[in-house]
């Protein structure tokens, strides 16, 4: 999607992709693989430039708010997005991940609050949502340390590589916007 801006909280920061990025993009998914399989099962073997084109022009989701998550050193470590926008019901699906060596350091959860702020506030959303399976238990803890509420968990609700998980479900309501200072 066009006319993204930049979003950064002074520690991490979020951009929109260019095609410029593809080939960073596609090498950091391609190292990262393992880390990402099997939460991410669009990470396969072969994954390309081509592949990080086809995120990065919006063609799998074109309501898609793509970003790639870049840290202090201003180094792309992950992407993160909103995407699967309800527009009758004012939600949207958020997604983050971040390569193994930048874990740990808080950057996941810095990056789901300032895409959560920007769902709310700049995609004008009332709901902002994060699933993520009951095995993967990183992309939980992230939630947790995130301002979203944990709501419950949907039995068989994704289908990854096949097979059925259970989804935690958290979220975030505009009225529930943390205040800035």
């Amino acid at each position: 999607m066009t006319g993204l801006r930049t979003l950064t909280d002074g520690v991490v920061t979020l951009r929109p992709p260019t095609e410029a990025d593809a080939e960073t993009m596609a090498g950091i998914v391609s190292r990262c693989r393992d880390h990402l399989w099997p939460w991410m099962v669009w990470a396969t073997p072969d994954y390309a430039t081509e592949d990080a084109l086809f995120w990065i022009r919006g063609e799998a989701d074109p309501t898609a708010h793509n970003f790639i998550v870049v840290d202090e050193t201003n180094a792309p470590v992950g992407s993160a997005g909103l995407n699967r926008f309800v527009t009758q019901d004012s939600h949207a699906d958020l997604g983050y991940w971040i390569a193994p060596e930048a874990c740990g350091r808080g950057l996941a959860t810095r990056a789901t609050n300032l895409l959560l702020r920007y769902g709310i506030e700049d995609a004008g959303l009332n709901r902002v949502e994060i699933w993520m399976s009951t095995q993967n238990e990183p992309s939980r803890a992230v939630a947790e340390r995130s301002w979203a509420t944990y709501e419950g968990t949907l039995r068989q609700y994704l289908v990854l590589d096949g097979e059925a998980h259970d989804a935690h479900c958290y979220s975030l309501l505009a009225e529930e916007l943390p205040q800035l200072d």
